[in-house]
């Protein structure tokens, strides 16, 4: 028994940006600096064409998916207590 792949066209193309600008506002919490973030872009793509998603032209649709990571200095927001360490990074919601 053969398995099919996922995506109907094998591989799914994308460009890496390494020096892609910081993604949130607190710039100075880079640790590879403002610049530094690592950005994944794979454009866009159409659910007929990359997915195998046979459907009228008309009600096809185009996909855009970036990922975005950088590293975060947090070594300032945590705080130690019985073992445990608890990061201060926002409110908690409900």
């Amino acid at each position: 028994m053969q398995i099919r792949p996922v995506f109907s066209r094998l591989p799914l193309l994308y460009t890496v940006h390494r020096s892609a600008p910081y993604p949130i506002p607190a710039k100075e919490r880079c640790s590879l600096g403002p610049d530094g973030a690592l950005r994944i872009d794979m454009g866009f793509f159409n659910s007929y064409e990359m997915l195998g998603i046979n459907t009228r032209p008309e009600d096809r649709v185009s996909l855009q998916m970036t990922l975005t990571y950088s590293p975060v200095r947090v070594k300032d927001l945590q705080r130690r207590s019985q073992g445990t360490i608890d990061f201060l990074l926002g409110p908690i919601l409900n």
